[in-house]
């Protein structure tokens, strides 16, 4: 069988945010249209039996609830798991693993400095004068957990591939996304 090539973009964004947030060493990314190849022994001789019976049984209960499995990305916090629907734009695929990283950061930064209150007073602010907020606002049926969540993520992916033409942060809130990456 031939080998799926590496997107290098993602490898090198993968690579950057482990340097940079250790913890994410531990997230297994997983290719849907690499999985969809394979049969589950295939998937437990490539991750193991533990992970492969994550992998499946997300799978399988996202299908069950949704009827379908559509998604860009989605990371799967208490599994460790970042799963990427592979797209046809090696820099779209680069950039939705980046934000599916930022929202694995942003689990791990709940207890840090998302409840500090400076901080977290910075990030809201932000995200309120983000004209995107208002599009994330809508998207999300006014959840403002999920759309801050959702614009915090998109921060992080964005941060990461900013990374490659040294920008430098402007303010105290893009020095903190820059400071996860």
């Amino acid at each position: 069988p031939q080998r799926k090539k590496v997107n290098p973009f993602m490898q090198a964004i993968r690579e950057e945010m482990v340097a940079a947030y250790p913890e994410l060493g531990d997230y297994t990314v997983v290719s849907l249209a690499e999985l969809v190849k394979l049969t589950y022994r295939q998937t437990k001789n490539k991750y193991g039996d533990n992970i492969a019976a994550d992998i499946w049984t997300y799978l399988e209960d996202r299908q069950r609830q949704q009827g379908k499995i559509h998604f860009g990305g989605t990371v799967v916090y208490d599994k460790k798991l970042i799963f990427i629907n592979d797209s046809a734009s090696t820099t779209m695929d680069a950039m939705t693993l980046a934000h599916e990283y930022g929202h694995a950061i942003m689990n791990e930064e709940k207890n840090k400095a998302l409840l500090n209150k400076a901080t977290r007073k910075r990030l809201e602010a932000a995200f309120e004068k983000d004209p995107k907020s208002k599009e994330l606002m809508e998207y999300y049926n006014n959840d403002k957990n999920t759309a801050f969540d959702e614009w915090y993520a998109d921060q992080v992916a964005l941060w990461a591939t900013k990374k490659y033409l040294d920008r430098q942060a402007k303010n105290q809130t893009e020095s903190h996304f820059k400071a996860l990456v």
